[in-house]
């Protein structure tokens, strides 16, 4: 079973998320959330090519 960089993506996202949420830190939360839109972007554009 192949793992794909959108599932890589997808669980370091959610990792992300995890440790922004325990820290409290809104300002960071908005920095990974930017993060994980251009990443979710270059995925897309990696798979359509």
């Amino acid at each position: 079973m192949m793992v794909t960089t959108v599932q890589i993506l997808q669980l370091v996202m959610v990792l992300l998320l995890r440790v922004a949420q325990q820290l409290s830190k809104p300002q960071l939360l908005d920095t990974m959330l930017n993060l994980i839109l251009v990443g979710s972007q270059l995925a897309q554009h990696q798979l359509l090519r």
